[in-house]
């Protein structure tokens, strides 16, 4: 056996080598910027006014589902979940607060697919399953803590946070019980068990998934139950060498800090968007999946003018905005005055919802 060592291990070693060449490169020249129009990729918008009543008040907007033509909507300020249509009109709520059956202490996350609603009840380790109207089907619990989910059909993909053990997995794929098929990419001890909490894990567009770790400058995507590579984001000499040097030594959100890591990844059609911080002001690089071709600087919204391009979410091939209402009509009078869904706005209405179509 000794004598096909060597053998076999420069087989790995050219498997390696050749999977790392598969890999594409978006170069991200952090120093030369471009100004370019948000036309460029998106076709049209729509904006929504949520209905408000003493009952209905939204704290934040932390995630947001589309299915069929409801809206879900995830308020972590609040612990709830609710419901509305497209035109804004409330259809359901959700706020079952505790230990029990179909009840929940903490909601970090949301995921939807064919058979349900799932809520990610951090605290408790726990997912729990509703059906399209929010009725209570069943639950289950990990073993570990999560922190985000995404379901591709029948199955999810989960992040795991560090549980300091041994074995310790970033990404798993189970089943809709939570049984693991799969785990995916061992942690790398070095990167410590810092929160990124401003950059996202997961981002999805139709049958295309595409993730990465926090920090990670490499996006993976999954071909049947198997994590490939398929884009490595450098920064030039910013780009964090992620491999051997701890981020637990750095403050990343300093402006001292000497490196540049991604902070959301969006997934709409054919194209990627990534945003990242330098010199406190956020950037963005648009990649055409097509062409190879990448965009790097600012969007400006000349769709709708004076007013910002701030993408917080992107699902069902949809770009996501908010904003709450007090904010807009501050600093973004002449959008209040001149669109007019957004007639008769008050300070105490709940928050606007931007959707972006992307062509």
């Amino acid at each position: 056996m000794k004598q096909y060592l060597p053998f076999i291990i420069l087989i790995i070693f050219s498997c390696s080598t050749s999977h790392k060449k598969d890999v594409d490169t978006i170069m991200i020249d952090y120093a030369q910027t471009t100004t370019y129009p948000l036309s460029d990729f998106i076709a049209n918008y729509n904006i929504i006014r949520l209905e408000i009543s003493d009952s209905i008040l939204i704290g934040e907007i932390s995630d947001i589902e589309f299915y069929n033509d409801d809206i879900i909507l995830l308020d972590k300020k609040n612990n709830t979940i609710l419901l509305f249509n497209q035109q804004g009109e409330l259809i359901h709520q959700l706020a079952n607060s505790g230990r029990g059956a179909g009840e929940y202490i903490y909601l970090n996350d949301i995921a939807i697919n064919s058979q349900g609603i799932y809520l990610l009840d951090y605290s408790q380790q726990k997912v729990l399953i509703y059906d399209h109207n929010l009725k209570y089907k069943k639950e289950f619990y990990f073993p570990f803590y999560v922190s985000e989910l995404k379901c591709i059909d029948d199955q999810m993909i989960i992040y795991a946070e560090s549980n300091g053990k041994t074995e310790d997995y970033q990404f798993y794929l189970t089943d809709s019980c939570g049984k693991t098929l799969n785990r995916y990419l061992p942690r790398n001890k070095i990167l410590g068990n810092n929160t990124f909490i401003s950059s996202n894990v997961f981002t999805q567009n139709n049958d295309l998934l595409v993730f990465a770790p926090r920090y990670s400058n490499t996006l993976y995507t999954l071909h049947d139950t198997t994590v490939i590579p398929i884009y490595f984001l450098d920064f030039k000499d910013k780009t964090f060498p992620e491999e051997h040097t701890s981020i637990t030594k750095y403050n990343i959100n300093d402006n001292k800090f000497p490196y540049i890591v991604r902070r959301n990844i969006f997934l709409c059609n054919n194209y990627l968007l990534i945003d990242y911080i330098y010199q406190d002001e956020r950037h963005f690089c648009l990649h055409d999946m097509n062409t190879g071709e990448s965009r790097n600087g600012y969007i400006t919204n000349d769709l709708i003018h004076d007013f910002r391009f701030f993408p917080q979410f992107v699902k069902s091939n949809k770009i996501i905005d908010w904003i709450d209402a007090a904010s807009l009509i501050e600093y973004f009078p002449h959008v209040v005055q001149t669109i007019p869904v957004l007639n008769n706005l008050k300070e105490t209405d709940n928050p606007i919802l931007f959707i972006y179509n992307p062509k």
